[in-house]
């Protein structure tokens, strides 16, 4: 399997809020930018209740962060778990 990475550049978090159905919610999000042999793009990590990410490169497992949703079908998770690659 290819290796994936993702780069973390900040550690600011992205907040998003509001009201549904009478409940508060808030997304907290941080951006980054994910690597594979054929593409390199930016996107959005979800950080749920956690800390954000410390600016670095961490590798994806996807063995770690498949789920199996309600529905039967493979998703990664949520929050994703990164491991952090050791700086050379």
């Amino acid at each position: 399997m290819s290796n994936v990475t993702i780069t973390i550049t900040s550690e600011e978090v992205i907040r998003k809020s509001g009201t549904k159905n009478g409940k508060d919610w808030e997304i907290r999000e941080q951006a980054a930018v994910i690597e594979a042999p054929d593409r390199k793009q930016p996107v959005r990590l979800d950080l749920g209740k956690n800390d954000p990410h410390k600016v670095g490169k961490y590798l994806l497992d996807f063995a770690k962060n498949l789920n199996v949703s309600q529905f039967g079908s493979v998703q990664l998770r949520r929050t994703l778990e990164l491991t952090p690659v050791p700086a050379k």
